[in-house]
């Protein structure tokens, strides 16, 4: 009985350790943002009790919260979008704050002040984009999908922009033949150190072998990525390069989609001057890309 228990327990431990090892919270960065703040009176006395809603303008997703004996709140796992703060309290004038930007790996202090009055009365406040990042020492950079559709993009790949974050130099040929050849999109050098760069989807390890790039997704696709090059988190870390997290899109409450077709052919080229020189003949070059994409809501 004592050997049956002994095993048992051993097998029971390695178990629970090789879990913690290779689940998602352990492997994982997190991708999304959170709005925190406090609640308090005219006199700036502090609210508990303060019903709290937060919602994704998009998709109308709301986090319902109520503030603790502090008066503070935290909606923490928000995708990347535009939300709006709300906030009731009988005897006091419900505050709405809107058009909250919250981008890959952000956190925004949202503090709102209630003044006495009929819940039913409301006071809308339109949020500005804070100048400079107050809760977190992360320095990076974040790529957003104006940027991803304006910007002209090597084979239609959006992970070419990492080029654009300050201290970020490309070390590898950008060129490529098929849309799956994503190995040289890894090839960049952060703050002088070359390799060792960490990428992701919404927070999941997204490496392939000699930690390249393993999937590019379509550029429609992406709501934005962020390039963090200094100062990491406890979330981050685990490499002298960069972590590179991207977001993809979700759906909203309107039907979108988006299609397109890229092609390369030798009839629309000429033979390289040396090569027609050389008497040599022109290279072959076919090359075709289709992406699509369709989002909305699931009824």
């Amino acid at each position: 009985m004592k050997h049956s228990a002994l095993r048992a327990l051993l097998l029971l431990t390695i178990g629970a350790a090789a879990g913690a090892l290779f689940s998602s919270d352990a492997l994982a960065q997190d991708s999304r943002g959170v709005i925190l703040g406090t609640l308090t009176d005219s006199t700036g006395g502090i609210l508990p009790g303060v019903s709290v809603s937060v919602t994704n303008e998009g998709t109308n997703v709301a986090v319902n919260l109520v503030t603790d004996s502090k008066g503070a709140y935290q909606a923490r796992n928000l995708n990347s979008g535009t939300y709006s703060v709300t906030a009731k309290l009988d005897g006091f004038k419900t505050a709405v704050k809107r058009g909250v930007e919250v981008r890959v790996g952000d956190a925004i202090p949202i503090n709102l002040t209630l003044s006495t009055g009929g819940i039913s009365e409301v006071v809308v406040v339109t949020a500005e984009a804070p100048i400079l990042d107050t809760q977190t020492g992360i320095t990076g950079t974040t790529v957003d999908s104006k940027q991803i559709a304006e910007l002209p993009l090597g084979d239609g790949t959006a992970y070419m922009l990492t080029r654009l974050a300050p201290g970020v130099m490309d070390s590898s040929d950008l060129h490529f033949s098929r849309p799956a050849d994503n190995g040289n999109l890894g090839g960049i050098m952060t703050n002088g150190v070359q390799g060792g760069n960490e990428f992701s989807i919404d927070g999941m390890p997204n490496l392939s072998n000699a930690r390249g790039v393993g999937f590019s997704p379509p550029s429609d696709t992406i709501s934005e990525f962020k390039v963090q090059t200094s100062a990491f988190d406890a979330q981050s870390g685990h490499t002298a390069g960069a972590t590179v997290n991207l977001a993809l899109k979700s759906g909203e409450n309107k039907l979108r989609g988006a299609f397109s077709y890229f092609n390369r052919d030798a009839s629309r080229t000429e033979t390289p001057r040396l090569t027609e020189r050389a008497g040599g003949e022109k290279p072959t070059r076919t090359y075709n890309r289709f992406t699509g994409m369709i989002s909305g809501p699931i009824f």
